[in-house]
């Protein structure tokens, strides 16, 4: 394949609640971010809203889609550019029904083939396999890309 026709490896960063505007803004300056997700862990509505009003525009300023997990309220009136769902396929499947054309809906948290294939099947913006915790278990990072090789050819999203 030429290299012209190569895909470019970009950056994904997953932020906290609790990130202030300007170490986000560092981070983004570290090369070429597709998006940030703020984790929605420890955080109450409030305060996700609040770090999503934040930070939302510093990341769209660097054209990197920002999405918030998990609260699909939140992702609709902070400024964010979309959810991404860990929970559960039919949590899922309300996000797309509820934000869908005018936000981003990404399903993430896939977990075994037949998550995957569920939410293939519903037709998400994108599939992010692994966890946005940094899952430090023995092994993950091979099981996670396993699962992305075997998923990849049979789905298009």
């Amino acid at each position: 394949m030429p290299v012209a026709d190569f895909p470019r490896p970009r950056l994904v960063l997953v932020a906290s609640p609790h990130l202030s505007p300007d170490r986000l803004r560092a981070a983004l300056s570290g090369g070429d971010v597709a998006s940030v997700i703020l984790s929605a862990e420890g955080a109450d509505t409030d305060a996700l809203h609040q770090a999503a009003k934040a930070l939302a525009p510093l990341a769209q300023s660097r054209e990197a889609a920002f999405m918030v997990e998990n609260d699909t309220r939140v992702a609709g009136r902070s400024g964010a550019d979309g959810v991404h769902v860990t929970t559960s396929i039919p949590d899922l499947r309300d996000a797309l029904a509820s934000l869908r054309p005018k936000k981003i809906v990404g399903a993430g948290n896939l977990r075994s083939r037949h998550e995957a294939m569920e939410a293939g099947e519903i037709n998400p913006d994108y599939v992010f396999f692994g966890r946005l915790d940094g899952d430090n278990n023995d092994g993950v990072f091979d099981r996670t890309a396993d699962l992305a090789a075997w998923w990849a050819p049979t789905f298009v999203v």
